[in-house]
């Protein structure tokens, strides 16, 4: 609509204003430096890791939920496309730094692009596991001063963003299905946002930071894109076979969660959370409801209780038990009567 074109700024919305609220700043900075441009996907990628402090969910697509929990996660970003990827992670170790490294490289040399330049700050990426991998590759690396990371704004504003579109987009699911929705989604949903913003083309420029690093022209297909944390009905695993016997007079789809795009798979294909299960696929025969109406009121009689936070709990509270009882053998060892 012509009315649009007038808009100086987005409209304003509740959960952005909400999830997104922070300080005004109170003075200005002056006159900022710039740094060279990058002229190709792959010169150069600021690299820097982010904090979660909640354990995050780890999905797994069969046998008994993990016990393992995601507390953090790398993020990668690529000065010429403006590109992002994201990596979670359950330490902060050099082994899993270097891990979401080759995951990182591996991906865009399914795009053939290889990495010249790492930018990063001090921290785990000033182990020498990690500078040996660079070298060993042949790739440059450069440092922020100690405690200076505006000199790895680029990373250091990728998180911010990404954070906060993925708070936004987390807590409204949450607000829309309380009884199953839970905080500790927040991998996929940091991911999601990932996806969301690589689709979507930049201020003055036609392609989006996909095409420009995929090199291709042609746009990526936004009807994939659906609100995070919305339901899921999910055809019936003999019926996504053919085989229709025994499913005329019974329940042809199940309700699930949906976690966002599968990273190993088709964009048209999503992950859904099973409510009963905990365990998480890969689905292409499903229907979303994006406007979370089939959960409320009358139909939400239809649907099964959910399930799946107390299986993941339950793991919890078995590594904490046996954790509890390793110590206690190690506090107290057995003694032998005489």
């Amino acid at each position: 609509p012509k009315r649009l074109l007038q808009l100086t700024k987005p409209p304003p919305c509740a959960g952005c204003l909400t999830w997104k609220a922070t300080r005004r700043p109170w003075r200005v900075k002056g006159q900022q430096s710039t740094i060279n441009q990058a002229t190709y996907c792959g010169e150069c990628v600021s690299v820097d890791q982010l904090d979660a402090t909640t354990p995050g969910f780890i999905a797994q697509l069969k046998g008994i939920l993990t016990r393992k929990r995601y507390r953090y996660a790398t993020i990668f970003v690529d000065h010429f496309s403006d590109i992002d990827y994201v990596v979670p992670q359950t330490s902060l170790t050099s082994e899993e730094t270097l891990r979401a490294k080759q995951s990182f490289e591996a991906w865009a040399s399914s795009h053939n692009i290889p990495i010249k330049h790492y930018h990063a700050d001090n921290g785990r990426f000033q182990d020498n596991a990690w500078k040996q991998d660079c070298e060993k590759k042949g790739q440059g690396i450069t440092y922020c001063g100690v405690g200076a990371h505006w000199q790895n704004g680029i990373a250091e504003k990728r998180i911010r963003d990404l954070t906060d579109m993925a708070s936004v987009m987390l807590n409204y699911a949450i607000r829309k299905w309380p009884q199953v929705l839970s905080l500790h989604l927040w991998p996929y949903a940091l991911r999601a946002a990932s996806d969301t913003n690589g689709c979507l083309p930049r201020v003055g420029k036609e392609q989006s930071p996909l095409e420009i690093w995929s090199k291709s022209s042609v746009r990526p297909n936004l009807r994939h894109h659906h609100p995070f944390g919305c339901p899921v009905y999910v055809l019936d695993s003999q019926l996504q076979g053919g085989n229709k016997a025994g499913k005329k007079w019974t329940d042809r789809a199940r309700l699930g969660v949906n976690l966002g795009f599968s990273p190993q798979h088709s964009k048209s294909v999503a992950l859904v959370l099973s409510l009963k299960t905990g365990l998480v696929s890969p689905q292409f025969h499903c229907q979303f409801d994006e406007a979370f109406q089939t959960i409320k009121g009358f139909d939400a009689n239809f649907h099964p209780p959910s399930s799946w936070q107390e299986k993941a709990i339950a793991s919890t509270k078995r590594t904490s038990s046996a954790n509890a009882s390793k110590q206690n053998r190690t506090s107290h060892p057995p003694t032998t009567s005489l």
